[in-house]
């Protein structure tokens, strides 16, 4: 009897050291997940601000050059310019979306966790689509 309680105690340490590892695995696996997403979100409100800042610099030099900006050139940086800053608010939409996302994860409530977190998601693609068609 006394060697099936030694089993026994060597078999609990065991399935608790395997537990602990797949803990330490979870737990890696979602800080990575976690760093992908901020630089997502990052890069979403960076590249339309950024974007947003060098239009309107160019701007400024094209003006302290000429008195005259044609109104065809003149309309696509605003609509440049608009779409850009849009992105960039959506980008900082995302962003607190992502904060709801995990607020509600922590709080025991799945369903409206993941809701969250696909709308941030969607809310990034759409930045990066604004980035894309401002540009163009």
């Amino acid at each position: 009897m006394n060697e099936q309680n030694k089993f026994d105690e060597l078999q609990h340490q065991s399935n608790l050291e395997y537990y602990k590892a797949q803990c330490a695995a979870k737990l890696e696996l979602s800080r990575t997940v976690n760093r992908a997403g901020q630089s997502a979100l990052r890069a979403g409100v960076f590249l339309n601000a950024g974007s947003a800042v060098a239009i309107l610099a160019f701007i400024a030099n094209v003006w302290d050059k000429t008195d005259k900006i044609e109104s065809d050139i003149g309309l696509k940086i605003v609509v440049a310019v608009s779409l850009f800053g849009f992105g960039a608010l959506i980008g900082s939409i995302a962003t607190g979306f992502t904060y709801l996302s995990q607020y509600a994860l922590e709080v025991d409530k799945d369903t409206l966790g993941y809701k969250l977190n696909v709308y941030s998601n969607g809310l990034v693609f759409l930045s990066y689509n604004l980035f894309v068609i401002g540009g163009y």
